[in-house]
């Protein structure tokens, strides 16, 4: 997912970053595959499908359509997707901790 958002202009990612903190951006319908997950990206305004697969990405947006951009939406399913990834990882180790004071 790193990869991709260094591809993603700083002014893109930026909006996807604020977005997401404030909530103005929502990831839902998330699917995971072994090697690609799919997304539903809601803004403010509208609702777009975002794929990510191992050596290419698509967006529904005008922007990655039109001017063969990786948009916000790309870089909040890239971000939404690392931190999911660090969560699961930090509750593992918690869990480990937990059955080693037993």
């Amino acid at each position: 997912m790193r990869k991709f958002l260094c591809k993603v202009d700083d002014s893109r990612l930026g909006r996807a970053v604020a977005g997401l903190l404030d909530g103005s951006i929502k990831v839902v319908d998330v699917q995971r595959g072994v090697q690609d997950v799919s997304a539903r990206i809601k803004g403010t305004r509208d609702e777009y499908t975002v794929y990510i697969e191992c050596k290419r990405v698509y967006c529904s947006c005008r922007d990655f359509f039109e001017r063969s951009v990786y948009c916000k939406h790309i870089a909040s399913v890239a971000l939404h997707e690392l931190g999911a990834v660090a969560k699961a990882r930090s509750e593992r180790r918690e869990l480990k901790g937990l059955l080693l004071q037993l």
